[in-house]
Formats: structure tokens, sequence, C-alpha cells
């Protein structure tokens, strides 16, 4: 079975997570400036690929917590456009009424367990949910996203260790874009991730390619691992953020964001890692499959509906705030 999951079905589920992703952001971007959407934007561009096909191949029966660039997460577990913009948009039809916004937005009940925009927050409470299906004896596998700077906090080291010491059924997805906002690698860890992670006796993987079929070959061998051997696993995904930490716009662009320097990153780098767009990856391989005219068809379909969507979100009523805290009493 697990041989066989890349299908022509599974490309084109990563294409309808990537697409759903890229197509809202592009339309975030363009309707940001209206000042209707009040939530601060951490874009998930770059990102798509590692998140989406991890999704799919851990299922939505695992568990998944997240960390503050949550788009890509939540449209590829729950893909629900409208709940999605209503929390964009403060309004009541949002998965959390309109008020977690980009950073927070969570839904338990489909196994989208938490997010957070406080760095490697969500770390314990993975680790804690691994601990409680070691004890029920449950076969649920908990999927634990953060980024590299996580890796520098306390948390991260204590989880690491507990997860071993237990064999919990856990994987540690670290995607890692070399930055913390603007700081780069080598100026804040003195340590390598990969011996890190082996000094606690944890399988790890690495995802270096762009590929589609190697970045999801090496999430099924990370699952066949845990299935087979009820030990935790760690993947270290590297990735090219295409933005700036905050915002709408690339890092070389000239903006007012007082939380980041401007051309912290090599231009000659950017643009090399820009074609390997994980958009333009899933687009071309369709493309290979079932031809140009398929997909020009179902990405200028997507766009229409998504954008109808959006139109319906705009005119949806606003959080009512005093209602949300009465029935929270």
């Amino acid at each position: 079975m697990e041989k066989n999951l890349l299908t022509k079905k599974f490309y084109l589920d990563l294409l309808d997570r990537i697409s759903s992703i890229r197509i809202c952001e592009n339309f975030i971007s363009k309707f940001y400036h209206e000042n209707e959407m009040k939530t601060p934007m951490h874009m998930s561009k770059g990102e798509e690929l590692v998140i989406s096909s991890a999704v799919l191949i851990f299922g939505k029966k695992s568990k998944y917590f997240g960390y503050y660039r949550s788009h890509a997460l939540y449209l590829s577990l729950i893909n629900d456009i409208k709940s999605f913009f209503g929390e964009m948009y403060g309004k009541s039809i949002g998965e959390n009424s309109g008020i977690t916004g980009s950073m927070h937005i969570l839904n338990p009940k489909k196994n989208l367990m938490s997010v957070s925009a406080i760095v490697s927050s969500t770390i314990g409470p993975a680790v804690g949910s691994a601990y409680a299906s070691f004890l029920n004896k449950s076969k649920n596998i908990i999927v634990s996203f953060f980024g590299d700077g996580a890796t520098e906090q306390g948390v991260f080291h204590e989880a690491l260790n507990f997860s071993s010491l237990k064999n919990l059924p856990i994987i540690f997805i670290c995607l890692n874009n070399k930055l913390a906002v603007d700081v780069k690698l080598q100026e804040r860890q003195s340590y390598k991730i990969k011996k890190l992670v082996k000094s606690y006796d944890i399988k790890y993987y690495e995802i270096k390619s762009f590929e589609i079929n190697k970045v999801s070959k090496t999430y099924l061998d990370a699952k066949k691992y845990i299935l087979k051997n009820k030990k935790p696993v760690f993947i270290e995904a590297h990735y090219h953020r295409h933005l700036q930490h905050i915002g709408l716009k690339t890092d070389f662009e000239k903006n007012s964001n007082i939380f980041e320097r401007q051309n912290y990153r090599s231009i000659n780098e950017h643009k090399k890692n820009l074609k390997k767009d994980p958009y333009l990856l899933i687009i071309n391989l369709i493309k290979k499959i079932y031809g140009e005219k398929f997909i020009n068809n179902y990405i200028s379909k997507k766009e229409k509906t998504i954008a109808k969507i959006i139109q319906k979100v705009k005119k949806s009523k606003v959080v009512n705030f005093k209602k949300i805290l009465i029935n929270h009493k």
C-alpha cells in the first residue's frame, strides 16, 4: 500500500492543497491594502510542499501541532476556504469565530490541535498528546511542526529527551529556512541539528530536495519507521521562505516593517530558489500527466471559486466579541 501511494490521485490531492494555499495567499496580497483584514500576516509561500505532502501522507487521523505560520497547515489539513478567510477578515463565520487571525487558526475536532505565535510553544503540548496516545495504546501519530529557531529553546531539548526515553509516537518536523526573522543560522546556532537529534537517539531524516517524489518518499519512510518501531522520528525539512518574516513583500523591497532588516540574504540565491517554487513544481508535474489545458482550466476555475467565496465573506457579519465573552463565562 505504501509503495503505491504516489499515484495520480495523490498528485491531484497535492495540487489541491498547494494551489489552495498559493491562491488564497495571492488574494490576501491583493486585498490586504483595503485594511479589512486586521491580522498581521505570516505567509506560507515556499513551504507549501513540505507541509502539504506531510499532511497527505500522515493522514487526517494524525494529530497536528503547528506554529505561527499556519496558513499552509490549515489549508492542507482542513482546507475550508470560507472559514479560512472568515478568520482573516475577523468574521463570525471564521474557523474560530474571527478572533484568532493568521497565527492561531485551529480546530481540534479536525485534528489541528494547536498553533501559536510564541516560538516553540506547541512542542510541549504535542509531546503531551503523544504521551497520552502511548498510555492509551492509541494508534494515533502526533505531528509537530516548528521552525529552526525553536531548536534553540529549552522545551525543544526536554521534548526530544522525554520522547526518546518513552518511545512516543511523535514525528517532529523542523521547517528549516535558515532564518530567524532576519538572523542567519550560523549567527545563532553553535550546533548541527542532525547531530543534536541523533544525540537523543532519535531517527533522523533530512529533506534537501525540492523534488515532489523525493520529499514524499522521505515522509513515507518516516511513517513506515514509526509504525514499525513505535519510536519518535525527526525530519529536518529545508525550504526557502519567499517573503519577509511578517508581511506581504520580499525583504528586497522597500517597506516599513520594523521587525527586520533588508537585503540580509543573497538576491541571487533567492532568485535561484524561486525557480524551485513548490507551486510551479506541482503545476509542471500535473501538466505532464494531464496536459496544459487541464491545469490551466483547473487553476482558472479555482481562482474564480475562491474569489466568489471572499466576496461572500466580506459581506458576512463581523465577530461579536460581547456574545463570545458571554458564551464563555
